[in-house]
């Protein structure tokens, strides 16, 4: 049977004007079950189970009976009033027995705040006034809040940032963009899971189109970070000397190692000036909303669980304090959605990728928007097959470069000279010659810088073959063709192919 006290409730809050979904979260948090909420709607719903007690305020003779609906609060609340002692713990309704009247008493204040104050209370449900006796503290919000979310085992994020650079007098130097989603495995704490699929473009003031795009699939497993890069776009002024594009599309490479490996759950509070705002719906959950601020001193212990780069922790460390805004779930206390809007002194750090003019004092706006899903839905984070570390890609590729420059340089020598024979001496690469010497010795020095085991140089009049042994015992070669093949010289009339 339904409790009455609720019944009463539910029908006066229907009359202020409060939506039912409003009233069901402020009995659920007041301690009453579903069912016994099911109850009392259900009364309601159904207004042919009451014409039983409807005849017996029939009797309308007295014109003061008329009077009554507001008085008949008192016979209800006398009986109730043994528990009284529970009402000086807390005046929020925690537990069903024992805290009827605080309920009743709540329920006469939204009659009186609704006829006499224009639905003071009713609004409070929506702009979260202070007073209001149904909110948690703060304190509370958070404290669950990262207590529920040390325990998340899994979890989906898209996450958005754009990055707008100005130069001192506001004009704009250049923008990017970058969108990620993907998902997290925390079921080992010592062994981070991730993976996600990462767009970003570089777009300059004077393009429409961004000048450097690229369209990637990331995972990061125990401290190893892989990436797949579907479609790449690097104009030659950006990239790496000797980089094909091309060479490095669709393959899994291992970027870096001492990315995070453990829950990245702070153990503590690190929020301090926290302010509540509106609330929201983030996600499709009913989520309190706060702003609040991050320490630089609590922004630097969290970025060293995430890496141990110091060139990122010392950038961090001239970000000062952090502001920003929190969406944590009404029922679940989840952290569903975090945003960042600072303005950041970014140096020569954008210069070094082509956007502003030397010594401009670049400024940039960052917003970062993060929102949080699907926890505890169980994923699968495998590490990719065949994945190659992207240092052996990149030596590969310089090496590549390398040896072009050098039958560019012989070309030329062997124009003026009709000969190709001292570019090699002793089966080395002769730095001595007058012309081109220096050049020959710079690229040859920078195949050794990248790892190979031996370097082979035979030359001849008409012709001459190079050849270098990588770290994999590979070899790879050039000649007078200038074709780039895999063969280990051992005669300068060798063709490599």
């Amino acid at each position: 049977m339904a409790e009455q006290q609720l019944v009463d409730y539910i029908k006066k809050a229907k009359d202020a004007g409060q939506a039912d979904s409003q009233s069901r979260d402020l009995l659920y948090k007041s301690g009453w079950t579903e069912a016994e909420v099911n109850d009392a709607f259900a009364v309601l719903i159904q207004p042919q189970a009451q014409p039983a007690p409807q005849p017996e305020p029939e009797p309308v003779s007295q014109p003061e009976s008329q009077m009554q609906p507001v008085a008949v609060q008192e016979p209800e609340i006398q009986p109730q009033q043994q528990p009284e002692p529970q009402m000086a713990q807390q005046n929020v309704i925690h537990t069903r027995r024992g805290s009827h009247l605080v309920l009743k008493l709540i329920m006469v204040l939204i009659i009186l705040v609704v006829v006499g104050g224009a639905g003071y209370f009713v609004a409070g449900q929506y702009i979260n006034i202070p007073w209001n006796p149904f909110l948690p503290s703060t304190q509370t919000v958070f404290g669950n809040m990262l207590a529920n979310m040390k325990s998340v085992k899994y979890f989906h994020t898209t996450a958005g940032l754009e990055v707008d650079a100005t130069d001192s007098n506001k004009v704009s130097q250049g923008k990017l963009v970058l969108t990620l989603a993907g998902d997290s495995d925390a079921t080992d704490a010592n062994n981070l899971k991730t993976s996600a699929a990462v767009n970003a473009g570089l777009t300059l003031p004077a393009s429409a189109l961004p000048v450097a795009s690229v369209n990637v699939k990331i995972v990061s497993i125990g401290g190893v970070l892989y990436a797949q890069a579907n479609s790449l776009t690097v104009p030659p002024s950006y990239s790496y000397l000797g980089l094909d594009a091309s060479q490095i599309t669709g393959k899994w490479l291992e970027i870096y190692q001492g990315f995070a490996t453990g829950n990245l759950t702070p153990t503590g509070n690190i929020f301090s000036n926290v302010k509540q705002l509106s609330d929201q719906v983030v996600s499709g959950q009913d989520a309190y909303h706060y702003s609040a601020t991050v320490s630089n001193a609590n922004l630097q212990a969290l970025i060293n669980k995430i890496t141990v780069q110091p060139a990122v922790k010392d950038y961090v460390n001239t970000l000062g304090d952090v502001n920003m805004e929190i969406w944590i779930g009404k029922k679940d206390y989840m952290l569903y959605g975090i945003k960042i809007d600072k303005a950041v002194s970014l140096g020569n750090v954008l210069q070094g990728i082509g956007i502003g003019a030397p010594g401009a004092n670049l400024q940039a706006e960052v917003i970062l928007n993060i929102t949080n899903s699907d926890f505890n839905k169980p994923v699968s984070v495998q590490a990719p097959v065949g994945a190659q570390k992207i240092e052996d890609v990149m030596h590969a590729q310089k090496i590549k470069a390398d040896l072009n420059q050098i039958n560019s340089l012989a070309q030329s020598y062997f124009l003026v000279n009709k000969s190709y024979y001292s570019i090699c001496s002793k089966t080395l690469i002769n730095g001595s010659l007058k012309t081109y010497g220096s050049q020959l010795a710079f690229a040859g020095n920078d195949i050794s810088n990248q790892g190979v085991k031996k370097l082979i140089c035979l030359s001849g009049i008409s012709s001459y073959c190079l050849s270098a042994q990588l770290a994999d015992d590979s070899w790879v070669c050039i000649g007078k063709t200038g074709t780039i093949g895999s063969l280990q010289c051992n005669s300068f009339k060798m063709v490599c192919e």
